[in-house]
């Protein structure tokens, strides 16, 4: 009994292991499975930079863009005024007429100069073309009577060339002469010497009785020697003779024929000089009337240019005589009549142009601070819908309205009166170049917005600073950078520390 007892114990046990053994493994299997099903999708993207805007809706008043005042330029009776006030005129319309007799007067007076100055300027043109003409006939003598100069100068270079060559000839002349005359006076002392010689021997060989023969040739030697002296005395007076002449000439030249060339030399010379002066002279008083009456072209046509501005002007003020309208639109004020005066401090008309109106409207602080010029405007009226820009935003709070004055530029406007109401719609906030999330991304911890961002393989609460909101997409300006992942997916199983994978 014991042993059956033992048995079914054991048996019991054995099963109950078997048993539990079997549900344990069951257990681990199950609880893998779950794990994975845990373990949450998610989207992501990356924060994208845009432009964030928030419009708004304002009521504002219609102005007329711009109002121009005519004033004459001048003072004179008014001729003719026939517009009136509401009536439309274009740019260009005649709008008034003023007697204009004096101008007329002023402009005949102008033109009659300017007819004189032209005149003139043709008389100063002929009268330095006729002075060219006299510089250059002046000019070529110049050169003409210089060449002459010229061939003055080399005459009496070469005539003094002369007088020293013939100087020189005559000197040749008396040292020859000279030369000539010591030759002979040396040949007669010689041939008296001889003379002497011969008679001493003739008379010396009579005293001591010599041959007959030999006396006979002794006096036939003194003989000769006799005409050898008489004959060298005569040649030797006819070498003193022209020796005389020779010195004679010389002296006749350099006393009287070189004097008298040498003056008449120099004064060639100084009179070639003093032409040559006289024609320099004529030159340049002729260079110089040429130039002052090119001086006198050039004053002419500066009085031309003068009369020609004085005409200019006459003729631009007779234009000031009739006035027409400076723009297209509508007279909305007259103040001159006819036959009464008219004066440059005086309004004639007031014309509202039929440029594009201003829409004003009126903006609280924060708006004013955040509204920028240039932003695009609409405007509706009956209907009709038109287009502008913030043209102006005023920083000083209007006393009045106790909100800052806004203007806005509309364009094809011309059928908004002044002083009408439109309703405008415009750029009130706006986020320049802004991170941006999907808006279903933040969640809200009371006020307090988050998102998550994965990290690795967890999703993390990360707490931002939200701001404009404009399709669908909403301003971060705190709390992530551009290159956080953003999990765009809701989940009630998201919580921070979550793990997750992007699908």
């Amino acid at each position: 009994m014991k042993t059956k007892k033992l048995r079914s114990i054991l048996g019991i046990g054995i099963a109950a292991t078997m048993l539990l053994s079997s549900a344990c493994g069951s257990k681990k299997d199950n609880s893998a499975e779950t794990e994975e099903e845990q373990i949450l999708k998610v989207h992501t993207e990356s924060p994208q930079t845009m432009t964030l805007s928030v419009e708004s809706r304002y009521i504002g008043t219609i102005e007329a863009g711009n109002t121009v005042t005519v004033l004459p330029r001048v003072s004179a009776e008014v001729l003719s005024a026939e517009l009136e006030v509401g009536d439309h005129v274009s740019e260009g319309d005649l709008l008034f007429t003023l007697d204009d007799t004096a101008a007329q007067i002023t402009l005949q007076q102008a033109q009659a100069a300017m007819n004189a100055a032209n005149a003139g300027l043709s008389a100063a043109q002929c009268t330095y073309s006729a002075q060219e003409s006299a510089y250059a006939i002046q000019e070529a003598t110049y050169t003409i009577n210089n060449s002459s100069a010229d061939v003055a100068m080399l005459t009496a270079a070469d005539n003094a060339n002369k007088m020293i060559t013939t100087e020189y000839q005559l000197q040749v002349a008396v040292d020859k002469a000279e030369a000539q005359l010591t030759q002979a006076k040396l040949a007669a002392g010689t041939a008296m010497e001889n003379y002497h010689t011969a008679e001493e021997l003739l008379n010396r060989a009579v005293d001591k009785d010599y041959p007959k023969d030999n006396i006979d040739q002794l006096e036939l030697s003194l003989f000769s020697a006799r005409n050898s002296s008489e004959s060298s005395a005569e040649s030797c007076a006819v070498a003193e003779a022209a020796y005389d002449l020779a010195l004679r000439q010389q002296q006749d030249y350099l006393n009287y024929t070189k004097a008298l060339t040498s003056a008449s030399i120099q004064s060639q010379i100084i009179a070639t000089e003093e032409q040559r002066t006289i024609y320099a002279e004529q030159l340049a008083a002729a260079q110089d009337t040429l130039q002052a009456s090119g001086a006198q072209v050039e004053a002419s046509r500066a009085s031309v240019g003068q009369a020609s501005a004085t005409l200019a002007n006459a003729q631009l003020a007779l234009t000031y005589y009739s006035v027409t309208s400076p723009v297209s639109g509508t007279i909305i004020s007259k103040n001159i009549s006819e036959h009464n005066m008219a004066a440059p401090t005086q309004a004639a008309y007031v014309i509202e142009t039929e440029d594009d109106s201003k829409a004003v409207f009126y903006v609280a602080e924060r708006t004013m601070r955040e509204m920028t010029v240039g932003n695009p405007v609409t405007a509706e009226q009956n209907g009709e819908t038109y287009t502008g820009s913030i043209v102006s935003v005023s920083s000083v709070v209007d006393s009045s309205q106790g909100l800052y004055k806004v203007e806005a530029l509309l364009q094809g406007n011309a059928s908004l009166s002044s002083g009408s109401s439109v309703s405008l719609t415009t750029i009130s906030r706006q986020s320049r170049d802004t991170l941006t999330v999907p808006s279903e991304c933040i969640y809200y911890e009371g006020e307090n917005p988050y998102l998550y961002v994965l990290d690795g393989n967890e999703a993390h609460i990360r707490y931002v600073k939200t701001g404009l909101e404009e399709d669908g997409r909403i301003e971060i300006s705190e709390g992530i950078v551009a290159d956080d992942a953003v999990i765009t997916t809701w989940s009630s199983g998201l919580k921070d520390g979550t793990i997750v994978a992007p699908e």
